[in-house]
């Protein structure tokens, strides 16, 4: 009898076991690795699922070109901290012909970046066109958080790789469900590198904007303009927002300036831009 106990509960113990064993393996199985932070071409994930932009991937994924011989087609791979772990270029002779797998373990840290890297992932796979940039050869704006004190607004940092020069400069707010909307008349600003000035922004309320410089034309003499394509995304912040705001977004800064030039600007920028959105849901808050 006692026989008979023992090997009851001995089986008992087994089965308890494997199913330990098995959810172990599914939740390591669901566990994230990491993103795609930049892809052109055919790229399968798993043998089944489609890698674009921003798509999430787990820990044991198995990444493969779906046309190695395409000399055009890359994919570019980060962990959850935003490390690139991985970078293919099919255009080198081989270098697409074997699958890439992924470790069978993350990192267990979560720090800032890892949140702020999942959330602007996420909005840029799901609506990638909202936040692609025309990237140019030379000069242009910049992705940031300003402070509006005053009705005052500090455009050093979008405006430290330009020229100092008299500007037209246009805002339109970014609404959560549309790319702009709510443009204002245009602001005069005067750049001087050496001594910069603050705009005086009337009628400006914080929030999240687009904003352009216009090109002027004397055949418009109430001060209005064609956009120029150059343009960013900044986050008008009050100065207590701005506390909050301005070091998620340096985050984000130092993250892309580890990328080099592994990841195209235009998808940097993509990724600056979404982690604006995502800063302005929390400040929000």
């Amino acid at each position: 009898m006692r026989i008979r106990n023992s090997l009851v509960g001995g089986s008992v113990w087994i089965s308890v076991t494997l199913l330990l064993l098995c959810f172990a393996s599914n939740i390591q199985a669901q566990q994230r690795f990491g993103y795609v932070l930049d892809v052109k071409g055919d790229w399968n994930i798993n043998q089944g699922g489609k890698a674009y932009k921003g798509s999430a991937l787990n820990v044991g994924s198995v990444i493969s070109a779906g046309n190695p011989s395409d000399a055009s087609s890359y994919i570019v791979i980060a962990d959850h901290n935003g490390n690139i772990v991985e970078r293919r270029n099919c255009g080198n002779s081989g270098e697409c012909s074997k699958a890439i797998r992924l470790p069978a373990a993350a990192s267990s840290s979560q720090g800032v970046v890892s949140r702020l890297l999942g959330a602007a992932m996420a909005l840029v796979s799901s609506e990638p066109a909202k936040y692609s940039a025309f990237v140019s050869r030379g000069a242009g704006l910049k992705e940031a958080v300003i402070k509006l004190n005053d009705q005052k607004l500090d455009l050093s940092p979008v405006f430290t790789n330009m020229q100092g020069d008299k500007y037209l400069v246009r805002f339109e707010k970014i609404d959560k469900d549309r790319s702009s909307a709510h443009a204002l008349k245009p602001f005069p600003f005067t750049w001087d590198v050496k001594k910069p000035e603050p705009l005086v922004a009337r009628d400006l309320v914080p929030g999240l904007y687009r904003v352009s410089i216009l090109e002027v034309s004397l055949l418009e003499p109430d001060g209005g303009g064609e956009p120029s394509g150059n343009e960013a995304w900044v986050l008008v912040s009050t100065p207590t927002t701005y506390t909050k705001a301005a070091p998620s977004f340096d985050a984000a800064l130092s993250v892309t300036k580890q990328w080099g030039t592994s990841v195209k600007q235009n998808a940097v920028r993509q990724f600056l831009r979404a982690s604006l959105e995502f800063i302005t849901t929390q400040t929000n808050q």
